[in-house]
């Protein structure tokens, strides 16, 4: 799944941030747990990694994907990738979708 998400990153052009203000109200919490969203989807796990409750994971993962305009993890990522949020080498390291979710 993620080898197949990075060549689909790949094969479409790079989007601005200029054609989406709201990418620019990312803040530096949300793009730490969007890092760690690449290399696991457990909300228990980022929520570990990040010292917060599971909680405040799933809100903070509610305001990346409105301000990503994404519905699923894979959507997330994508557009995370394509705008350069997320480097595509960290989300070589994510378990396939499916494994570990809470």
């Amino acid at each position: 799944v993620t080898r197949r998400l990075i060549e689909r990153v790949a094969s479409h052009p790079i989007l601005s941030r200029d054609a989406d203000p709201r990418l620019d109200e990312l803040t530096a919490r949300e793009r730490a747990v969007l890092a760690v969203l690449a290399e696991t989807p457990s909300t228990a796990v980022i929520a570990e990694r990040l010292v917060v409750s599971t909680n405040t994971v799933k809100t903070q993962l509610r305001s990346v994907y409105r301000k990503l305009d994404a519905n699923t993890r894979e959507q997330a990522l994508t557009r995370a990738m394509a705008l350069h949020l997320l480097n595509p080498a960290s989300a070589l390291r994510a378990p396939e979708a499916g494994h570990g979710q809470d």
